[in-house]
């Protein structure tokens, strides 16, 4: 059997577990695509379908099909080749490198677990027929509950829009937005109005640089004394470093041959290597709204998880 191109993706596992649900996720496919399960079941040829040891994609002449495998190797099986899932496959003739891409498919599917800033998420087997991961929300136990940025890097913006959850109770006096370095020194204290979820700094004015970490929160301010009255919301800006190699890896991959969902499966994983949640969700969810393949649902669920916005990750569980 002859592939038509072989992408090798070097991953680091360090501290991930395992896949436990599947082998590999179908990333895109262009003209007829027969995906066919164990069992001998059919399977839509969507972006993100997972894909167990066993599973054989069959590409129709003029057609084309790429997948990626857990080990972050991907394949581009071309015209009138079958491809099967852990088989023993031939024909490898193309490589290309981009340490780290399949990190958010590895770490979606293994077994972890923790707090998370807004709540408590258990990541358990993810797989068909296995318990959904349990998802525990404190509400407002601890004040108004931040929804951007929150634990997430971002790319060094003119300036940040700061958002909590429409609707929090900010019934304290004197309310104000706090911004602070890692060493705790204050950046901003700014005051807002009890009746805003919103509100945009300029960056010069918040002193924020690239590969730097930065915490905000809403406080009240008793005569210059700042009183915390939410949980702190960590976020950082990517290095000049990390931003170049992203815009590098994003290159590469608009340089496969594959259609712009796959392309867009792939880019939201970079994002994730680059600790980029928010950007990834947003990335993912046009894919969701399309074909709702598991393999973008579990991506959703942990971007969201572990940003701490318990109420959008409970839409995939």
């Amino acid at each position: 059997m002859k592939i038509s191109g072989f992408l090798v993706i070097v991953v680091m596992f360090c501290f991930f577990a395992t896949p436990v649900f599947a082998s590999g996720v179908l990333v895109d496919a262009k003209g007829t695509v027969t995906v066919t399960m164990p069992d001998g079941k059919k399977a839509p040829a969507n972006t993100g379908v997972e894909l167990p040891d066993g599973a054989k994609i069959a590409v129709a002449k003029g057609a084309a099909a790429s997948i990626m495998l857990m080990d972050g190797s991907i394949q581009e099986i071309g015209a009138e080749q079958t491809y099967t899932i852990g088989g023993q496959q031939k024909g490898a003739t193309q490589r290309t490198v981009i340490q780290g891409i399949a990190l958010a498919m590895n770490e979606a599917t293994a077994t972890s677990g923790g707090p998370t800033v807004h709540g408590m998420v258990k990541m358990t087997q993810l797989g068909p027929g296995a318990p959904k991961p349990g998802l525990v929300s404190l509400g407002n136990a601890l004040g108004p509950q931040g929804i951007f940025p929150c634990e997430t890097a971002i790319e060094m913006p003119g300036e940040v829009a700061f958002q909590w959850r429409e609707g929090s109770k900010i019934d304290f006096s004197n309310p104000v937005i706090v911004v602070e370095d890692k060493t705790a020194k204050k950046l901003v204290v700014k005051k807002i109005t009890p009746t805003i979820s919103r509100i945009t700094i300029n960056a010069g004015e918040l002193k924020i640089a690239s590969g730097n970490s930065y915490v905000w929160y809403l406080a009240s301010n008793e005569n210059g004394k700042i009183l915390g009255k939410s949980r702190h919301f960590n976020f950082s800006i990517i290095s000049a470093a990390d931003k170049k190699r992203l815009e590098d890896d994003r290159n590469k991959v608009e340089g496969l041959n594959m259609s712009s969902d796959g392309k867009q499966f792939l880019i939201a994983q970079l994002y994730f290597r680059e600790k980029m949640l928010d950007t990834m969700v947003k990335t993912l969810l046009p894919l969701w709204e399309k074909d709702h393949a598991d393999a973008v649902k579990k991506l959703l669920f942990m971007g969201y998880a572990r940003m701490g916005l318990t109420e959008e990750a409970r839409k995939f569980q």
